[in-house]
């Protein structure tokens, strides 16, 4: 993949990711909540809402960012082993258990 591409794709991705962000405001026009309470209990629901609405957010985007970090980071590549070694404990009690079994001995922990 030439420098070239990459920066295209970089660009493309940016503005992919920033244009609904910077269009979002203007499109939904203060559609989820009403533009002006008409009393004080409306105006408390409307500030919690705003609020339950911010962390929502927040959280999805920390999430869809580790998420997109994690893929671009953890990817295959060529030449990289993608199955760990396969480690035995020794000394664990289950290895104790099925040299304890081979040996026609009974097993007492369990």
């Amino acid at each position: 993949m030439t420098v070239a591409h990459r920066l295209r794709t970089l660009v493309a991705a940016v503005t992919a990711l920033a244009a609904p962000l910077v269009l979002a405001p203007v499109a939904l026009a203060d559609t989820a909540t009403p533009e002006s309470p008409a009393g004080p209990a409306s105006h408390a629901i409307d500030n919690i809402y705003r609020a339950v609405i911010g962390t929502t957010m927040v959280i999805f985007i920390l999430v869809g960012g580790w998420l997109i970090y994690s893929a671009i980071r953890f990817r295959a590549r060529p030449g990289r082993q993608i199955e760990p070694p396969q480690v035995q404990e020794q000394g664990s009690c289950c290895s104790i258990r099925r040299s304890r079994a081979r040996s026609k001995r009974s097993c007492c922990c369990r």
